[in-house]
């Protein structure tokens, strides 16, 4: 089974998929505390989002479910203590184990808590993990990109938000989150195809 359907059924199966709610699975790998957080709550935009944590360092990026069947993903501005000790000559190891874990672990049923906010909104780039809301502004090339690669986001979506001259406003707080669907009909913002 693909791993997007795998954790889609698990997150289906195991919570009430309220806003808060997620699938949480924590291991070492090379002495470096991994913690994974998933939820579905909106199907068409799934998040997965790592903390890694390593003596004083932490480390926290959204992460693509595509990164971890391409192996071309890396971990940008990951500080380098954290980075020296997962590296094995590539990410290759790092994301094989994580995969390992998503299939064999036992997942924790929890809600997103106070700790997974602190750490996802401390960064200083707009990498947070849900989607808020619309706000009127000319969407740069980079954040589209951004929004494409992190939440999977089709691009025909994106120029629909970009030609109505919008862009989306990402949150770090799960109650803020709204699903895809209803960012875009709050703006009237209609798609001649869904992909």
């Amino acid at each position: 089974m693909d791993l997007k359907l795998f954790l889609i059924d698990k997150y289906n199966k195991l919570t009430n998929r309220n806003k808060s709610d997620c699938l949480k699975i924590s291991y070492q790998f090379n002495g470096v505390q991994v913690n994974l957080y998933f939820d579905a709550y909106d199907n068409e935009n799934v998040s997965l989002n790592l903390i890694l944590l390593y003596e004083k360092d932490c480390y926290y990026t959204s992460l693509n479910l595509r990164c971890l069947t391409n192996q071309k993903s890396f971990l940008p501005n990951c500080p380098r203590n954290i980075l020296y000790k997962i590296l094995n000559s590539d990410l290759t190891h790092f994301y094989e184990s994580m995969r390992e874990h998503i299939r064999n672990e036992n997942f924790n049923v929890e809600e997103y808590d106070y700790d997974f906010i602190k750490v996802a909104s401390k960064r200083e780039d707009n990498d947070k993990p849900f989607l808020s809301h619309l706000r009127k502004a000319n969407m740069q090339e980079s954040h589209l990109k951004e929004l494409n690669d992190k939440f999977n986001i089709s691009k025909e979506v994106l120029y629909a938000i970009k030609k109505a001259q919008y862009t989306i406003v990402t949150t770090s707080d799960p109650k803020k989150r709204k699903n895809l669907t209803v960012i875009l009909s709050e703006k009237d913002i209609r798609l001649n195809n869904k992909n």
